[in-house]
C-alpha cells in the first residue's frame, strides 16, 4: 500500500514539473517571436510600414520610422543652413566690395570722380586744370604694350612716340590657322581734347563673373587723351578692314593704372550698344 502512494505521488509530481516545463518553454518560444519581429520590422522601409499605420501589429513600427524620417530630414536642413550660412559669410565681404565698387565706378557724382582723377594726373600732366583725365605721352611709353581679351579682337596694340605728338601703333593679330602673327601699323598723332564721356566694356569685368555679375559690364568714363589713327604704314592681308577711323583714347583707371581705349572690334553686340567701346589693360 505504502510502495502505491509513493508511486502515485511520484507520477503526480512529475505531471506537475512537465506541465510546468512546457508553460515556461512556449511563454519563452513565444518571446523570441515577438522578439523576432521586433527585429525584422526595424529593418522595414518607411514606404512598407506607411501602408501597415493602421494595423495594430506594426502601428508602432511605423511611427518610429517616422519620427527617424523627420529628424533626419531636420538633422540635414540643419547642416545645409549652417554651411549655406557659412560660405555667404566668408565670401560676403568679398562680394560686398565688388557691388559697392560696381556701383560708385557707374555712379560717382560728378565732383568726387573730377578730384579723384586730378589727384591721379596732376602728378604727370602740367595740364590737369584743363585736362583732368589726360594720360601723358611719356606714361603711355612707359607702359608700351595693352593685352586684348576674346574673339575676333587683336591680341595686342604696342605704342611708340618718338615726340609729343608723333607715334605709331602696331595691332597683332595671332591666326592660329596659320601659325602666324600678322600686323597693322598706323601712323598716331597725340593731342588733348576737351573733357569726353564715353561707353566701354570694362576689361577684366569677366573675371569677376564667378558670383553672378554680368559678363562685360558698361560703364561710362571721361577722357582728354585721344590718338588719331592717320595713315596705315603696314598691312597684313585684309586687317585694315578692322580700323575705320575711329579715334582711341586714354584714361587713369580705378585701380591705379592706365586703360587704353579702342572700337570694339569683336563686334557682336545689340543696337544699343553700338557706340560702346572696349577698354584694354597692360597687364
Amino acid at each position: 500500500m505504502a510502495e502505491l502512494l509513493t508511486k502515485l505521488a511520484y507520477e503526480k509530481n512529475y505531471r506537475q514539473a512537465h506541465k510546468t516545463y512546457v508553460i515556461i518553454n512556449l511563454k519563452r518560444m513565444r518571446m523570441v517571436g515577438v522578439m523576432k519581429r521586433e527585429e525584422l520590422k526595424k529593418y522595414h522601409t518607411y514606404a512598407f510600414l506607411k501602408k501597415r499605420k493602421n494595423d495594430p501589429a506594426w502601428r508602432e513600427s511605423y511611427l518610429d520610422a517616422r519620427y527617424r524620417l523627420i529628424r533626419n530630414r531636420l538633422l540635414s536642413l540643419i547642416g545645409f543652413s549652417v554651411l549655406l550660412i557659412s560660405c555667404l559669410y566668408l565670401s560676403g565681404n568679398n562680394f560686398l566690395t565688388k557691388r559697392l565698387d560696381t556701383f560708385l565706378t557707374d555712379k560717382i557724382p560728378d565732383s568726387a570722380s573730377k578730384t579723384d582723377l586730378e589727384n591721379v594726373a596732376s602728378s604727370t600732366n602740367d595740364n590737369s586744370e584743363a585736362f583732368p583725365y589726360a594720360v601723358s605721352v611719356a606714361d603711355i611709353n612707359n607702359l608700351h604694350s595693352f593685352h586684348y581679351t576674346g574673339i575676333n579682337n587683336p591680341a595686342t596694340a604696342t605704342l611708340l612716340f618718338s615726340n609729343e605728338k608723333t607715334g605709331t601703333i602696331t595691332f597683332e593679330f595671332s591666326d592660329p590657322t596659320r601659325k602666324q602673327v600678322e600686323i597693322i601699323e598706323f601712323t598716331t598723332e597725340y593731342q588733348l581734347i576737351p573733357t569726353k564721356e564715353i561707353r566701354i566694356f570694362t576689361a577684366d569685368y569677366g573675371t569677376e563673373n564667378k558670383l553672378g555679375l554680368v559678363k562685360n559690364r558698361i560703364r561710362t568714363v571721361r577722357v582728354n587723351s585721344e590718338i588719331l589713327l592717320t595713315t596705315i604704314n603696314k598691312a597684313d592681308r585684309d586687317r585694315e578692314k578692322y580700323f575705320d577711323g575711329k579715334s582711341l583714347y586714354f584714361f587713369h583707371n580705378k585701380s591705379g593704372g592706365i586703360s587704353l581705349v579702342t572700337p570694339n572690334y569683336a563686334g557682336n553686340v545689340s543696337e544699343s550698344e553700338t557706340d560702346v567701346m572696349q577698354e584694354v589693360l597692360n597687364n
